[in-house]
């Protein structure tokens, strides 16, 4: 056996920050969800060191219901806790458009500002109604991947929230892994078929989906706002962090 003993490190040095100049953002992810982390984060590497993201998983099982999203509930306050406990947060985003509308935003802002007092809230569905109300649109075009249900229900929380549907389409998927493999041109000719000429935006629902990439490309052909779950959730933690610059490449909701 060695007797090697440890030696004491006398180092002159000052003490790396953490990251995140200007923002510090949690994020909680599904544990289903394979697209959200890798979107926002691409996202937020365009800002370089300005914006930090810290992430965490929430438990949840598929298929998409009305009781599996609602069940999440229990679990936010412990995902919450988990994320990097030793700084402060600007914001936590919660990255599920249907399970926010399901449980209830304000239960959820309780929740996790019951353990990040300091913290903002952000989520996909609160995000999107905030943006389409700074981008001026009130009637809208909705495309999800989801079953009748949870359309029904999302749909419902749009309109009380001082929105019109006036179309509504969906892959009627009921998994995570389903609506991350839905390629991105089968997105976007749903979003091009399914707008309707009198809707000032289309909104693409669900964290799952795969299309930040093509953001830009699909307002272009649809010549109008496409606002999407991890677009919507991503502007909404930056404001509320106190972020305002634009962001390019990601769609004109971004840009405001």
């Amino acid at each position: 056996m060695s007797d090697v003993q440890t030696e004491s490190i006398a180092a002159d040095y000052t003490p790396h920050p953490a990251p995140g100049s200007r923002a510090r953002i949690g994020l909680i992810i599904l544990a289903t969800d394979f697209a959200a982390e890798s979107e926002i984060l691409a996202m937020a590497k365009t800002l370089g060191d300005d914006v930090a993201l810290f992430v965490n998983r929430i438990p949840y099982k598929n298929p998409v219901t009305m009781a599996s999203l609602k069940a999440m509930e229990g679990h936010i306050v412990a995902a919450t806790e988990l994320i990097v406990p030793p700084i402060d947060l600007d914001a936590v985003a919660f990255a599920c458009t249907s399970g926010t509308a399901a449980i209830g935003p304000d239960k959820i802002t309780a929740l996790i500002q019951g353990v990040r007092p300091g913290a903002a809230f952000a989520s996909p569905v609160t995000g999107t109604v905030l943006g389409l109300q700074a981008l001026g649109a009130r009637k809208i075009a909705l495309v999800t991947p989801y079953p009748d249900d949870v359309n029904d229900m999302e749909r419902d929380y749009l309109e009380e929230n001082g929105l019109e549907v006036v179309r509504m389409a969906s892959f009627g998927l009921t998994s995570d892994t389903e609506i991350s493999e839905v390629p991105m041109t089968a997105i976007a000719e749903a979003v091009k078929n399914f707008d309707a000429p009198e809707a000032d935006a289309v909104f693409l629902s669900c964290s799952a989906f795969r299309v930040i990439a093509g953001i830009e490309d699909m307002e272009r052909r649809i010549g109008k706002p496409l606002v999407t779950s991890n677009q919507a959730l991503f502007w909404q933690a930056l404001r509320g962090a106190g972020y305002t610059d634009p962001v390019a490449g990601f769609g004109r909701l971004l840009t405001l």
